[in-house]
């Protein structure tokens, strides 16, 4: 699956975001880690490859839902 680097963020805005410190660095190394092809598309076979430590498995429901949606786009 792939998704618009654009999108995946639109996605992440969808959390909760009540976060500890620890949290946040955890999804800055996630995210930072991430590559987009020339076109701007993050590549990805399974969702949870953009969970991090900390998230929630609310947040995690609702960011699966949000990434399947905006990578249909």
């Amino acid at each position: 699956m792939k998704i618009l680097m654009q999108h995946l963020e639109f996605s992440f805005g969808s959390l909760n975001g009540d976060y500890s410190e620890q949290t946040l660095e955890n999804f800055e190394y996630m995210f930072n880690r991430l590559e987009e092809d020339n076109l701007g598309y993050v590549h990805f076979d399974n969702v949870s490859e953009f969970y991090f430590n900390g998230i929630t498995n609310e947040d995690k429901r609702v960011l699966k839902e949000t990434i399947i949606a905006n990578s249909k786009k």
